[in-house]
């Protein structure tokens, strides 16, 4: 049945089909009420029941869509490879379209672009796109190997200033349009509302396939939303401001590759909360909006996911093959994409990945992932893998990974640097807890490691992180207030080749790491073998339980004997303290390795009046000089500043 207007308890400009148990019927009286709802360029359908769609439908104006009760009810019978979305908003909108004006910006993170002289006033309020194809987003890896990432960007005029030409904005567009900027004007629809649906499909589905499908429009609702084992597949928007989408609930889909959850293109303010999502690709992703050749355009702005529930099976039923899925997504296009509060279960001996982030800037916190233990050390579940610029894992849950954290490469080198983990807790690994195989200046703080590297065999040496510097730029990293419990581990951290001054370990604590020096008494690792650089460098700036592991400041080296010129190296031997005898004037440099506190105790022979020439150490004032008369101690603390320098205080000296 096909209604129009005056139905008790809906207003003018709606419209309502009631599903008949006939496909065709139900086709027509949908395309008829598309039809008409466009013409009149508003309105509402309502769906009452179980109603049959068989062509994909394409509204043209700002049309909600709406279920009468808990019993509405859309069921996808197409075949047809174009088939783009059961319901769609101005599918065809294209950012070429739009009438473009040339403009410029000379730095990043401008919050304004200059209009003079292009032909466009700036009215308070006007949504644009800014985009430019000529330039490239230099930090970021792109999605395809040999292609680029593009800046293209949607923000919203908040100011005009007149008399210098330029149109502000409400935030910072994020990249750089120094090539051949454009701007353009949306002429945005306002307000669409999605809710009360449940959507299923009877037919083979379709790569990309999309349940609802949105473009231009400015405040897009979805609620309410229901996909069953057989969904029809992703809840998209792009070139759209203002989305929010929550109570979805997607229980898997028919295909077990390209069928999505959730899926941000090129948008600012989107929101994604409140759901379950179990078996698509993706629960969400971010994507391009528009592509030339192997490069993609499109930054999303200000996404937002939150208290959403992913399972990751590695098969929906025993037809599907095995296919690895991504829980929580981002492609290169993003940037600030946060995930908080979210839940990941990467389900099965597989190599599925909880999350992954490819863009810049995103973050992970409050979130908890969860996987099974493999005893293959090459194919287990994964907790969170980053490829972008500085991403930020904050107060996290890692339980039963093969791998809970990779920093890696990607398409691209030297993109995935200055990571922060911090107030992480570890809980178990196959593997080790955290990987780093790309980037410098990583951070790691405040986290506690227990029962990881519980699984490890063969080169996967046992450590809880690892690090691996096979370009030379992985270096640089900070590992500090952290707590490590040895467990089943054998080392803590293997740096594999970098050198002492390349990482610095302070402040953490270790348990359970024995003593003696052919252990390793902190469990340090260096290119696969127990190596004592490391040792020497951090060991006295951490914390340890075992009584028996004195630290490199706790006791001295007797050198015996000194005089004449004579270097003293105070990275050599068990401790950094030593202690010497003059017998004779003395000319002193000090050597060491590392950065920090050393200490020299001299005394006098009994000729005495020996004298000490310090040749590179400096003081505040004369050098002082060795007690001769009396108690004929001297203690001299020198400070390294690991560049060369070196500064001392003396005590008990003339």
């Amino acid at each position: 049945m096909f209604t129009v207007g005056n139905i008790p308890g809906v207003s003018d400009y709606n419209i309502v089909v009631k599903g008949t148990g006939d496909a065709n019927t139900d086709e027509n009286n949908l395309a008829a009420a598309v039809n008409t709802l466009n013409g009149w360029g508003k309105g509402t359908l309502w769906i009452d029941g179980q109603v049959i769609l068989l062509n994909d439908k394409k509204f043209t104006a700002p049309i909600n869509l709406k279920g009468m009760d808990s019993n509405a009810e859309i069921v996808v019978q197409s075949t047809n490879p174009a088939f783009v979305a059961a319901f769609s908003w101005n599918e065809s909108f294209a950012y070429t379209s739009l009438t473009s004006y040339n403009i410029s910006t000379s730095k990043r993170k401008s919050e304004y672009v200059s209009v003079s002289g292009i032909g466009y006033t700036p009215t308070e309020g006007d949504w644009v796109l800014v985009w430019d194809l000529g330039a490239t987003i230099s930090d970021l890896a792109p999605h395809n190997v040999g292609g680029a990432q593009g800046p293209m960007e949607i923000h919203q005029v908040c100011e005009y200033d007149s008399a210098a030409q330029r149109a502000y904005f409400s935030d910072a567009i994020i990249d750089l349009l120094n090539v051949s900027g454009k701007l353009g004007v949306i002429d945005f629809q306002e307000n669409v509302e999605v809710r009360d649906l449940k959507f299923t499909q009877t037919t083979s589905q379709i790569d990309f396939q999309n349940a609802l499908y949105f473009r231009k429009i400015n405040g897009v609702t979805v609620s309410n939303i229901r996909m069953d084992r057989n969904g029809v597949g992703a809840i998209y928007a792009s070139f759209c401001a203002n989305v929010d989408i929550s109570n979805v609930h997607i229980e898997g889909t028919l295909k077990n590759d390209n069928v999505y959850g959730v899926v941000a293109g090129i948008v600012n303010n989107f929101n994604f909360r409140d759901s379950v999502v179990y078996g698509t690709r993706h629960a969400f992703t971010t994507t391009a909006g528009a592509s030339s050749g192997l490069t993609r355009f499109g930054t999303p702005l200000n996404c937002n996911i939150s208290n959403v529930q992913v399972y990751t099976p590695s098969k929906i039923d025993s037809s599907n093959t095995k296919t690895t899925r991504v829980g929580l997504d981002t492609h290169a296009e993003g940037y600030g994409i946060n995930f908080n509060n979210c839940t990941v279960h990467c389900m099965g001996d597989t190599s599925n990945i909880a999350a992954q982030t490819r863009s810049r800037n995103s973050v992970f916190k409050n979130c908890r992932f969860y996987g099974t233990y493999s005893t293959d050390t090459g194919n287990g579940t994964k907790g969170v893998r980053i490829s972008g610029y500085k991403g930020l894992v904050d107060s996290c849950y890692f339980s039963g990974m093969w791998r809970p954290l990779d920093i890696i490469a990607g398409t691209a080198t030297g993109k995935s640097n200055s990571c922060v983990i911090k107030n992480c807790t570890f809980d178990g690994s196959t593997s080790a807890a955290i990987t780093f195989t790309e980037g410098s200046g990583h951070i790691v703080d405040s986290c506690t490691f227990k029962n990881c590297s519980a699984l490890f065999t063969g080169s996967e040496y046992g450590d809880i992180i690892r690090i691996t510097n096979t370009t030379g730029s992985n270096i640089n990293h900070r590992i500090t207030n952290c707590v490590f419990l040895k467990d089943s581990a054998k080392a803590a951290i293997n740096a594999k080749d970098l050198t002492p001054s390349q990482i610095k370990v302070l402040g953490n604590t270790f348990i359970g790491f024995s003593y003696p020096t052919s252990s390793g008494p902190l469990g340090f690792l260096e290119s696969g073998v127990y190596g004592q650089n490391l040792e020497k460098a951090y060991a006295f700036s951490n914390h340890y339980d075992n009584s028996s592991y004195a630290g490199r400041k706790a006791g001295q080296d007797a050198l015996g004997n000194i005089s004449g010129v004579t270097t003293i190296d105070f990275s050599a031997g068990t401790y950094d303290n030593k202690t010497a005898v003059l017998n004779g004037n003395l000319t002193l440099t000090a050597s060491g390795d590392f950065a920090g506190e050393y200490y020299l105790l001299t005394s006098q022979d009994s000729t005495g009046s020996r004298t000490i020439t310090w040749s590179n150490v400096n003081w505040n004032g004369a050098d002082p000089q060795p007690k001769v008369t009396g108690l004929t101690t001297s203690l001299f603390q020198l400070y390294h500043t690991g560049d060369g320098s070196w500064y001392g205080l003396s005590y008990f000296n003339n």
